[in-house]
Parts: structure tokens; sequence; C-alpha cells
């Protein structure tokens, strides 16, 4: 009987949990005075990053259309992706109004910002 409940319980409470993290939250946490928030937001750019870069090793093997091409040497660390989320937020603070900024999720521009700088010219 616990099975059966818990299990409804968990669907009924899960549909309002996001793993997304808004602009807002990521600029909060990296200056949280908890290091475990920071490390933990800090770990979820590098694991966007790593898995950004699984999906278009994919892209590659499937011999589909690249989303951006990173040259094939060059490792994901979370201190580039860092960067290239921090300069996609700027860039972005350029045409969105704060408040439509901090609601958008770094994953996106996260992406963006690595078809930015990794373009896929001619490919």
């Amino acid at each position: 009987m616990r099975t059966p409940l818990m299990l409804c319980f968990l669907i009924l409470t899960a549909t309002g949990l996001r793993a997304e993290l808004t602009v807002k939250a990521y600029r909060e946490n990296l200056v949280s005075d908890d290091n475990a928030v920071v490390r933990e937001t800090r770990g979820y750019v590098l694991g966007l990053g790593e898995g950004m870069q699984y999906a278009e090793i994919e892209l590659e093997v499937t011999k589909r259309v690249h989303i951006f091409c990173a040259p094939p040497k060059l490792a994901v660390t979370m201190e580039n992706c860092m960067d290239i989320l921090d300069r996609q937020i700027k860039k972005a603070a350029t045409f969105l109004t704060e408040a439509r900024l901090t609601e958008t999720t770094i994953d996106i521009l996260l992406m963006v910002g690595l078809k930015e700088t990794f373009p896929c010219s001619g490919k």
C-alpha cells in the first residue's frame, strides 16, 4: 500500500519540478556563501556543455547538420563553458529587458554561445 501511495505522491508533486537554471538563479548561485551551491552550479554548466558536445558527436556519427563545430581536440571544460555562457549573458543583456533576461534559462544561452564561438563554416 505504501509503494502505490508514494508513487502517486511523486507523480503529483514532480510536475512542478524543473531542472532548468535561469540567469537569475545562475547569478545568485555563483555568489552564494555556500560553496556547495557554487560548485553545483559550475558542475551544472559543465554538464550542459558536455551534453551538448555529446549531442554534436551523435550528429557527426549520423551525418546530420551540426549546431556548432568545436575543434576536434578541444575538451569541454568548466572554465570555457562558463566563459562562453557569461559572454552570451552579457550579449543578451543588450537586447533583452532585465526581467526577460533573468528568467531566460542558461541552457539556450550556452547553446547559442557555442554556436557563435564555434561556427560551422562550410559544413
